[in-house]
């Protein structure tokens, strides 16, 4: 009960945070994707179609088109209504290769009053990655927490009020440097968001519930919160 309490709260914070103004970084659910194939027949989409206001990249190489595939594809893609979308219609998905690191990135105004940086990665079948060093923030690497874990996907969070109010890059990325004997590393992602939350520490999420459970213990007796 606790745990969906937790899950509950973080799923709210989300959703509020989706109405709130996101710095000038955009398209961050990936639903403003184009399907405007370049073949007709081949789920090829130029990247400024599929993946609007982002760059995509296999090492230091610009991708200037992706597919639009269901999971098991290697690099850089959307997935979409016919494969496996976390959310809504569309997801990124990334996915290492021999050629390098898949990455995608964008430049922009982190709003002043971010905290925190939230985002749901679905990881996709047995064989891909679950490392957790997948993004980073003005060329710094984020340390992630999980905030939820469910069969559909993970909702991360990670601490980024030292970049509030600065223009900066972020870069979403699945690397071979953490083998997967089962498969390729990757994942999709989608509905990354900044919000004004901060991020739990271990313990919190406990610590908040049982504040939770004590305020609704009083309620439903009728006296006062403790002081």
């Amino acid at each position: 009960m606790k745990a969906r309490a937790w899950t509950l709260f973080f799923t709210v914070a989300v959703a509020a945070t989706s109405a709130r103004a996101q710095g000038t970084f955009q398209n961050l659910d990936f639903e403003a994707a184009k399907l405007v194939f370049l073949t007709p027949g081949k789920p090829l989409i130029a990247t400024s179609n599929a993946l609007p206001g982002w760059t995509a990249a296999l090492g230091n190489r610009p991708v200037a088109a992706v597919p639009y595939v269901a999971w098991g594809g290697a690099g850089v893609g959307l997935w979409g209504i016919y494969g496996s979308s976390i959310d809504g219609s569309f997801s990124a998905g990334l996915a290492a290769t021999v050629d390098g690191t898949a990455s995608i990135s964008q430049t922009g105004l982190v709003p002043a009053d971010a905290r925190s940086l939230l985002f749901k990665v679905s990881y996709g079948g047995a064989g891909a990655s679950r490392s957790t060093d997948i993004v980073s923030l003005g060329g710094q690497s984020l340390p992630l927490s999980a905030l939820s874990s469910g069969a559909a996907f993970t909702l991360f969070g990670a601490d980024i009020s030292r970049f509030a109010g600065q223009t900066e890059t972020l870069s979403f990325y699945s690397s071979l440097s953490d083998p997967d004997p089962l498969g390729p590393p990757g994942y999709a992602l989608d509905d990354i968001a900044f919000s004004p939350q901060i991020v739990p520490e271990p313990g919190g999420a406990a610590l908040f519930l049982l504040g939770l459970g004590m305020l609704a213990s009083v309620r439903r007796r009728g006296g006062s919160p403790p002081r």
